[in-house]
Formats: structure tokens, C-alpha cells, sequence
């Protein structure tokens, strides 16, 4: 299931601004739809839209959200219904809308004694529906996991040394080095790219165009590094990309650590021996996270032997 969320910031709810919220509503039907839009509603603190996304049947809707009590104040040159309509105007309602908003086809939800949201059913423009459509599709050209994958390869020039990043480069390399990382998503043109350029577009038209300011979207991209080892990135809120540092697995399938604390009670094999890439790159981590290691059992946290073939490396419960 395709899971997008976009987020709100609120504003003071003096402020005309409209804000606007979209969730999914995957399957729903009308009865559906118009129960999610109320649950969200009070999340629109005076005048905004709420966007039902429903990925499985493809389609969009779109709701007009007001909270009528916020409106009511009145200086006794206007009655309280033109008044509001003036405002609902503004933002593309028509009169004969307005007309049927108060005539009882919107949906009230009573927030307390003095306000109360109408929920209005709106159709959404053509370019709204273009966007969506555009988003849906990249979509529904996922994996059921979601997934694109991709491939670093090793002829990408790795922005910090100024050389190709080789085929040793991997995991160890880019874990918690956002900026190395990013660089090199950047410069990385993969099967995936056109897809993942397309999703950033659409944030990006979302932000502006719909007035939504933070993005929480449920996609990944498993990268193969070219010394075998993997990684997973994904959007975070603000719909920037980024490495995930708890999906890296060398090309042994050892996860690599975190913190000095995942180390705790983990064997790792190292089919290399101990002058592979795989150890090297997995010694030089426990550096870093300061975890002290060696080849007898007063050599640190972990120790390691290395038989006819391979290495194992032990840590001690900490």
C-alpha cells in the first residue's frame, strides 16, 4: 500500500490564510471519504482544503473546510450571511455553493459550543487532478515493498577525495556522512532517478501551489554500493532524501553498527579474511564509535579470530 501523508504547520486562527491537509484514504468510498475528511477537519484552524488521495481506485478528492464560528464577528453593516460569503469568495466558493453550504449539503462538526467546522465537497482543479495523477503513477510503478532500486557506480566522482569512489566503496564509507551521502545521490543518474525526480516535483509543486509545508512519504530506495554492501534511503518530513544508518549490511550481510551499543553480544563473519574490505572498513567503525578491538580476549570489547577461511569477530555484552 502506497502511504503519503502530508503534514501542516497552523497557523494563528486570526490569520486568513488557508491551509490545506491531504491524506490517503486508499479504497474509500464516498460515505469513507467524507468520514476522513471530518476526522481531519479540526486540524484546519479556520479556512483550508483537505485532499483525500485514493491510490487503489486512482482517484482525488477534495474538500472546502470552514470553521463558520471564527467568522461570526459582526460590526452591524453587513447580516452574518453575507459577511461570510464575502469571505468564502475569496477563496473560489460560489455564491451558489455558499447557497448550498448553508442549505444543509455540507457536513457540520460541532468543535464546541461556539464553533463548528462545514466540510464542503469541492471539485479539484485540472491541474490538481494532473499533479495527482502524475504522482499516482510513479506510485503504482513501485514494487509491493515500495521499493526502487539503484546502483552507485564506481566511476562516480566522490566529491570530498576529488577521484572515483572505486569498487571499495560502500557502507562504511557513507554511514552518518549526510553530506557525502547527498552528494552522491546527486550525482548518481540510475534507472530510478527519473521516477524519484518526479516525486520531488510533485513535493515541491505541493508545497507551494497547495500551501503544505512538510512531507512524510513511505518510499525507499535500496542502493547497492560497488563493494556489495547496502544501504536504504528514504524522504524524510521535509521531503529531502536521506540515508537511513540502520539499513547499512556489508556484503557479508553484517549490519553495520550504529552505536557502540549494537555491537553488544554480535558475532560478524568476514569471508574475506582479515585483509578484506569487509573488516578493514568494519574495524575502522568500531574506531569511530570507540569501541576497542583485537585478535586475543584483552584486546577490547570485541576480538576476533581468522581460521583457514574467513574471520570471525565477537563482542562482548555491554
Amino acid at each position: 500500500m502506497k502511504k503519503i501523508i502530508l503534514l501542516i504547520s497552523l497557523l494563528s486562527s486570526y490569520n486568513l490564510s488557508a491551509i490545506n491537509l491531504a491524506v490517503e484514504c486508499n479504497g474509500c468510498n464516498a460515505s469513507q471519504s467524507q468520514q476522513k475528511a471530518e476526522q481531519h477537519a479540526s486540524a484546519i484552524p479556520r479556512i483550508g482544503h483537505i485532499y483525500l488521495f485514493n491510490f487503489t481506485n486512482h482517484n482525488l478528492k477534495k474538500y472546502f473546510v470552514y470553521q463558520e464560528g471564527l467568522l461570526d464577528s459582526n460590526d452591524g453593516s453587513q447580516n452574518l450571511f453575507e459577511k461570510q460569503s464575502e469571505v468564502l469568495k475569496k477563496y473560489g466558493i460560489t455564491e451558489d455553493q455558499i447557497i448550498d453550504m448553508f442549505a444543509g449539503s455540507a457536513t457540520q462538526n460541532n468543535t464546541d459550543s461556539e464553533t463548528f467546522a462545514i466540510i464542503y465537497e469541492i471539485t479539484p482543479t485540472s491541474l490538481e487532478v494532473e499533479k495527482f495523477n502524475g504522482l499516482d503513477v510513479v506510485l503504482d510503478s513501485l514494487t509491493e515493498s515500495n521499493l526502487f532500486r539503484g546502483n552507485f557506480p564506481p566511476d562516480i566522482i566522490n566529491p570530498t577525495t576529488g577521484a572515483p569512489i572505486g569498487n571499495g566503496f560502500g557502507a562504511y564509507d557513507i554511514i552518518g556522512n549526510t553530506s557525502l551521502a547527498t552528494a552522491l545521490y546527486n550525482l548518481s543518474l540510475d534507472s530510478w532517478t527519473t521516477k524519484i525526480v518526479t516525486v520531488l516535483e510533485y513535493i515541491q509543486w505541493a508545497s507551494g501551489a497547495l500551501n503544505i509545508v512538510n512531507l512524510d512519504i513511505d518510499i525507499k530506495i535500496a542502493v547497492t554500493f560497488p563493494d556489495g554492501s547496502k544501504g536504504m534511503m528514504g524522504f524524510n518530513e521535509y521531503g529531502d532524501l536521506e540515508f537511513d544508518d540502520s539499513s547499512f549490511f556489508d556484503s557479508d550481510g553484517n549490519r553495520v553498527p550504529e552505536s557502540a551499543g549494537d555491537t553488544s553480544g554480535r558475532t560478524y563473519f568476514f569471508s574475506g579474511g582479515q585483509e578484506s574490505s569487509g573488516f578493514g572498513g568494519f574495524t575502522r567503525r568500531l574506531t569511530m564509535l570507540g569501541v576497542g578491538y583485537g585478535s586475543s580476549s584483552g584486546g577490547g570489547s570485541c576480538t576476533f579470530r581468522c581460521p583457514a577461511q574467513g574471520c570471525i569477530l565477537t563482542c562482548k555484552v555491554n
